[in-house]
């Protein structure tokens, strides 16, 4: 599936480019991130067990206070969105990668 943004408005009349979500996905979802507005969900597995961090990037930009244990709600719609991603990017239907029901 495509990945990018159409990116001609801002060329053409400079008006800025819609908001959207970042996903990573690396090492056969071993590791996760998402980025949604102002914040950063990083999810990691290691020996079958799954940490989760929160950031609020546009209060901590260097990552120095994870928000996951204060932040659930945040924490359980970020999860959704990267379950989403997932299925987009078919990773979730790969027999190659980590099981995610550990989430």
């Amino acid at each position: 599936q495509l990945d990018g943004t159409d990116i001609w408005p801002l060329i053409s009349s400079g008006q800025p480019a819609a908001a959207r979500d970042l996903f990573w996905n690396f090492r056969g979802d071993r590791a996760l991130g998402l980025r949604h507005g102002d914040w950063k969900l990083i999810s990691s597995a290691d020996n079958d067990t799954r940490k989760l961090e929160l950031f609020n990037i546009a209060e901590d930009p260097r990552e120095q206070i994870d928000l996951a244990q204060e932040r659930v709600d945040v924490v359980e719609e970020l999860v959704d969105l990267i379950q989403q991603e997932r299925r987009a990017d078919g990773s979730s239907a790969r027999a190659d990668v980590t099981s995610y029901d550990d989430m």
